[in-house]
């Protein structure tokens, strides 16, 4: 009695080449087992199906092995009902040309079809950009500007922003507390309190906010915050 030596086949190389993807994805679409597949590639079939399920590239491969056997059966097809309208047998001919002129109104179906659903399709994705487009220069009046303009802008209004920063200007500023006159230089007094006003630049230099903070605690917001000024 002879032992039986069962033949070993190694996983395939992960990614799998181009070359192989598209051999295997030929295979598969040809309805070749991946038993068979593995065997004939001498690959083991259940690495090799596990490595081509997850590449990403392997269902749009397969996808186009598809169309391309579709695309040759219709050709093959279309190639012996062209030869039948030669056909001595009036019968067969004229059967023969009612069938090529039937795919040919069909394909021109699917191309129609095809290329309104690419239009509308594309349609849709200009109408997606033109409203995120809106909303980042609602967001962001400069967002559309080039670069360097863009830049330019932002330093100058920057610039701008800087020539009044209460920051910068440092004026004693007080909470009017409701009791002593304002407006005819008089002092403040022990009912308002001291108070200092901080930009903060977070939201960009072209949206600041400004804070009314108490003078006491100004100094350690401003250094533990880096968008106070």
């Amino acid at each position: 009695m002879t032992a039986r030596t069962l033949e070993y086949n190694p996983p395939p190389p992960v990614p799998l080449s181009p070359e192989l993807l598209t051999d295997v994805a030929g295979r598969r679409a040809d309805n070749v087992s991946w038993v068979i597949v593995g065997a004939t590639l001498k690959f083991d079939c259940d690495a090799l199906r596990a490595a081509a399920e997850a590449d990403p590239r392997f269902a749009p491969a397969l996808d186009r092995a598809r169309a391309e056997l579709t695309w040759q059966a219709e050709a093959a097809a279309l190639r012996r009902l062209n030869r039948l309208l030669d056909s001595e047998d009036e019968g067969v001919a004229a059967r023969a040309a009612e069938a090529v002129v039937k795919a040919a109104a069909e394909r021109r179906r699917n191309d129609t079809r095809l290329a309104v659903e690419k239009m509308r399709a594309e349609t849709a994705l200009a109408k997606v950009a033109a409203k995120r487009a809106e909303a980042d220069a609602d967001a962001d009046p400069y967002a559309s500007l080039a670069p360097e303009v863009r830049k330019g802008l932002e330093s100058e209004w920057k610039d701008t922003l800087d020539a009044w920063n209460p920051l910068t200007l440092r004026p004693r500023v007080y909470l009017w507390g409701g009791q002593g006159p304002v407006g005819r230089g008089a002092e403040p007094d022990e009912n308002d309190p001291r108070v200092r006003i901080v930009r903060d630049d977070a939201r960009g230099v072209n949206d600041p906010l400004f804070w009314v903070v108490p003078d006491d605690k100004a100094d350690a917001l401003l250094a533990r915050e880096p968008s106070l000024r």
